[in-house]
C-alpha cells in the first residue's frame, strides 16, 4: 500500500482593499470543492469564486479532491485594509415628476475632509459639498478624502440613481358637443386609470379657479362654462387638463 502526500498549496498573499471584489484563483483541475471560511464568497463550492474583501487578515482554504483522488488543500491569505469611501444617506423620494422639483437630497456623510460628486451621465457634472440636492435625473456617486495617503482611498461610493417620472397629457373628450340647449346635458370625461380627477371652472388662461366642481372621470354639465380638470395619475404626479368650453343656446322666440 503507498500513501500519497496531501497536498497542501500556500499561494501569496494578496494586499486589498476593503470592499474590492477579487476572483479567488484556486486549483480547477479536482472536484468536490469547499472554501472555509465562505464570508465574502459568492459561491463556496467554486474554486474560482468572487470574494468581497473584508477589513483585517483573513485566510481562506480550498479544501477539494485532487487528479488522484486525495484530499489537497489551497491556502489563500487577504490583508484588507480599510477604504475611504462611504454610503450616501438618502433623505427624500429618489423619484420626481416630470417638470416638478425634486426635493431628494444626498448625504455623503459627516467625517471627510474633501467630497467630490459626480453624474455618470454628465461629465461636467460637479459639486464639493457634503451634500447635493439633485434636480435631474441620473446616477450619482462621491468621492470623499480623508487627508490620508492610503491606496485605498478615492472608491467611489455605491451609486444613487435619481429617477424623472413620465408625466400623462390628459385631454378632455367630450361627449354630447360643446353647445347645447336648455334642458339639455354634455358630459366631459379623462380617460385613464388615474388616482383621482377634479373638474374645475376655467379663467381666461385656462387655468383652474375656485373650489372644486365634481371628483370623478366624467363630468356632466348643462351651463355654460369653461372648465379644466386637475388628474392625479397613478404615479402621484399632477397635471392639468385642456379647457374646454361649453355654451347654452338661447331659446328660440
Amino acid at each position: 500500500v503507498t500513501f500519497l502526500p496531501q497536498t497542501i498549496t500556500n499561494s501569496t498573499t494578496v494586499l486589498a482593499c476593503e470592499g474590492e471584489i477579487i476572483q479567488l484563483d484556486g486549483p480547477t483541475t479536482g472536484s468536490n470543492y469547499l472554501w472555509a471560511p465562505t464570508n465574502g464568497i459568492d459561491n463556496p463550492t467554486s474554486p474560482t469564486s468572487m470574494l468581497t474583501v473584508q477589513e483585517g487578515t483573513y485566510t481562506y482554504t480550498l479544501t477539494y479532491t485532487d487528479e488522484v483522488g486525495c484530499t489537497a488543500l489551497y491556502v489563500k491569505s487577504f490583508i484588507g485594509q480599510p477604504s475611504v469611501t462611504t454610503n450616501i444617506i438618502v433623505t427624500g423620494e429618489t423619484s420626481f415628476c416630470e417638470g416638478e422639483p425634486s426635493n431628494v437630497v444626498l448625504d455623503a456623510g459627516s467625517g471627510f475632509i474633501s467630497y467630490i460628486w459626480f453624474m455618470e451621465e454628465d461629465d461636467s457634472f460637479t459639486a464639493n459639498t457634503q451634500t447635493i440636492m439633485p434636480t435631474t435625473a441620473g446616477t450619482y456617486y462621491v468621492v470623499v478624502g480623508d487627508g490620508s495617503n492610503s491606496s485605498c482611498s478615492g472608491i467611489p461610493s455605491p451609486p444613487i440613481t435619481i429617477s424623472s417620472v413620465t408625466t400623462s397629457n390628459p385631454m378632455i373628450i367630450v361627449d354630447g358637443g360643446l353647445e347645447f340647449c336648455l334642458g339639455a346635458t354634455t358630459t366631459l370625461t379623462i380617460t385613464g386609470n388615474n388616482q383621482s380627477v377634479e373638474w374645475y371652472s376655467a379663467n381666461l388662461s385656462g387655468e383652474p379657479t375656485g373650489s372644486v366642481l365634481f371628483v370623478g372621470a366624467s363630468f356632466e354639465t348643462g351651463s355654460t362654462g369653461n372648465y379644466v380638470a386637475v388628474v392625479t395619475d397613478n404615479n402621484g404626479c399632477i397635471t392639468q387638463s385642456n379647457n374646454v368650453q361649453t355654451n347654452l343656446l338661447p331659446a328660440l322666440p
